[in-house]
């Protein structure tokens, strides 16, 4: 488990020699729509080819989607640790860390809840959060206990709400915000603007997640709606939610545009003069309101070198990386070897 972090923001002029290395490999990582297109055409050539471009060749021609996923994560893995070794304090690496790792926190909590009776079954970490969760329940929330974890607090309340009646899937939700609540306060004690304009942006992001779930659930009569998940959540969320969802609740999906999620992403307009499914908009307005996100960084003023460089950097990264997880699993569920010759993944 990832223990907690006291942050302290190191000099901006120790972070020199970083900015000018993390420039140079900003130019290197690969276009999001680019790998997304090689995917869907369904041809393994483009998409080797662009890999190979990046930080994770040798990609062979014979590897598999699984394979492929694992030399993505190793790479993103290894990169974390020399981050964390090479540049003047650990905090930004920290925060991708609690990022990647708060989805395994997410899978142990639902684990909790629902592992003796739907038989979720999860790897060795989320198991490891599982049992943490356990304790959590059996001991009580002691400042002790729940200082072992970042997550700790999270969890708690993601517990507290199902205790309260929240199905699993609104515990997680609860969880969710809850951990940005935390990030957003580490992100403060840090005390740069890039930082924190980052963490008020993924809140955005995260409101506009969970209202595009709902308008999808109320036009397709499928699944739970708003008003079972606002009593669980921080009054300040609900009421942010509720906006929005009132807001895109009568706008089509061919013309709903970022800005009717988020009104500070208005320079990102997509086309309307086409049909779309709602899960074709959904995926476009999640690459633009992603853009605008990775954009707030350096968004916040110019430096030549310092935090906001190499923080721009280290979430463009992020970025690509999870984008080739969602590419590469969905390859490896349905197409389970790269074929050499040009087939799909």
């Amino acid at each position: 488990m990832i223990a907690p972090l006291i942050p302290h923001q190191a000099d901006s002029s120790d972070y020199a020699y970083a900015s000018g290395s993390f420039s140079v490999r900003r130019g290197l990582l690969l276009p999001v729509q680019e790998l997304r297109r090689a995917s869907q055409e369904g041809k393994a050539e483009s998409l080797l080819a662009a890999l190979n471009r990046g930080a994770y060749a040798p990609i062979g021609s014979d590897m598999s989607a699984g394979e492929v996923l694992a030399r993505v994560e190793s790479t993103w893995q290894a990169f974390l640790a020399q981050a964390a070794h090479d540049l003047p304090e650990s905090f930004l690496p920290y925060l991708l860390a609690t990022l990647d790792e708060k989805e395994y926190a997410k899978a142990g909590l639902a684990e909790a809840l629902l592992g003796g009776d739907a038989e979720v079954h999860t790897d060795g970490t989320s198991s490891e959060y599982a049992a943490y969760c356990v304790r959590i329940q059996t001991e009580g929330s002691s400042p002790g206990l729940l200082a072992e974890s970042v997550f700790g607090v999270s969890l708690s309340e993601g517990l507290e709400a199902a205790q309260a009646g929240a199905s699993a899937s609104d515990a997680q939700t609860v969880f969710d915000f809850s951990f940005e609540t935390t990030l957003d306060g580490l992100a403060r004690v840090y005390g740069h603007p890039a930082v924190m304009a980052y963490m008020d942006g993924l809140l955005k992001l995260m409101l506009a997640g969970h209202a595009l779930k709902m308008k999808l659930r109320s036009t397709s009569g499928v699944g739970a709606p708003l008003e079972r998940l606002l009593p669980f959540l921080k009054p300040e969320i609900q009421v942010s939610l509720a906006l929005i969802v009132e807001r895109i609740q009568g706008i089509s999906w061919d013309t709903l545009q970022p800005a009717d999620l988020v009104p500070e992403a208005s320079e990102y307009v997509l086309a309307v003069g086409r049909r779309y499914t709602p899960e074709e908009r959904i995926q476009l307005l999640e690459d633009a309101l992603e853009s605008w996100l990775v954009g707030r960084p350096e968004a916040t003023g110019f430096e030549p070198y310092g935090v906001a460089v190499v923080f721009a950097y280290l979430m463009d990264f992020r970025r690509e990386v999870w984008s080739l997880r969602r590419l590469l699993k969905a390859a490896a569920s349905t197409r389970p070897r790269v074929d050499g010759s040009g087939g799909a993944l």
